[in-house]
């Protein structure tokens, strides 16, 4: 089903509940213009009053508006971003904005993206295209202090590692297949960092990347680390036995940004919570009943109105 057609049905339905899902403390579908420049914008919930979205390095990438993604009965809405960074630069492309919350005291957070990625060319031995997500603080420069990304980890065809990170640490990785053009939801617990001071010692840091399959698997099992353990696609764990993150904290000036590496990134439906529920939206029990009805009587209409 195309995403237009979901869209339309949700609105004829608009009268049953479609989704059940935690309400996240950021969240950004990209609900602007198609083929805008996505610098800029300031749309999306829980972004630091006044934020846009900012682009570096600016001459040799773009941050675009485009079609949203889809991504089996998952809940979507807006469009999407994809970005682009020069298949022959050095530079990774951060799409960055201001975070705008102190995230909470319970010592977990969690952050859920759709990513689709398109390599554009074959990189030379030991050169990645990646892509992910970063927390930094703003003005910082070097290694941010909190991120997750997916890379080649070296050679013309693969495979890929994935890698979560606290601090300078880098030594988790995994190997896994990452088809280019294919859309995946990407999973990211960050949990015992004692958050909004990000100074606890022992660090758990998870990653999930989930193909639709593992995605169905995981909401019909029920949102959950033992679900997303038993149907995951690539999974990623580290932890951290120093203090890396010092007195920083995380506050309504931090940036969290976006990544690109030689080549094009799709990503939408941000979704960051304290919760795993915050930020894997599943559609509730029977709206795909629903669905179907409300497309059959869309169907019905139509042809009503075409023979009358």
């Amino acid at each position: 089903m195309s995403r237009s057609a979901r869209l339309l049905a949700a609105a004829t339905l608009s009268t049953f509940a479609f989704h059940a899902a935690a309400a996240p403390l950021v969240s950004e579908s990209f609900d602007y213009t198609l083929n805008a420049n996505a610098a800029g914008q300031n749309g999306g919930t829980g972004w630091a009053v006044g934020s846009s979205w900012s682009l570096t390095p600016t001459p040799t990438s773009s941050a675009t508006i485009t079609e949203g993604l889809t991504f089996s009965s998952m809940p979507v809405s807006g469009n999407a971003l994809e970005i682009n960074e020069d298949e022959n630069d050095d530079e990774v492309a951060f799409l960055r904005r201001s975070f705008g919350n102190a995230v909470g005291q319970n010592g977990n957070f969690y952050v859920s993206y759709l990513i689709r990625q398109s390599r554009d060319i074959t990189p030379s031995f030991g050169n990645g295209t990646e892509f992910g997500h970063e927390f930094r603080e703003t003005g910082a420069t070097g290694n941010p202090f909190l991120h997750g990304r997916a890379k080649r980890s070296g050679g013309f065809s693969g495979p890929y590692e994935a890698a979560i990170a606290v601090g300078n640490n880098l030594n988790a990785d995994t190997t896994f297949d990452l088809p280019e053009d294919q859309t995946f939801l990407a999973v990211f617990a960050y949990e015992n960092i004692g958050l909004p001071n990000f100074t606890s010692e022992d660090t758990t840091s998870t990653f999930w990347l989930l193909s639709e399959s593992d995605y169905d698997s995981v909401a019909a099992a029920g949102i959950s680390k033992a679900s997303l353990d038993t149907f995951n696609q690539a999974s990623v764990v580290e932890f951290v036995e120093d203090p890396t993150f010092g007195t920083a904290e995380l506050t309504p000036t931090d940036l969290f940004g976006l990544l690109a590496e030689r080549g094009t990134v799709t990503y939408d439906e941000i979704r960051g919570g304290t919760e795993l529920a915050d930020v894997i939206a599943i559609p509730e029990p029977g709206s795909s009943a629903l669905l179907a009805a409300g497309l059959a009587c869309l169907a019905g209409r139509r042809r009503h109105a075409q023979s009358a």
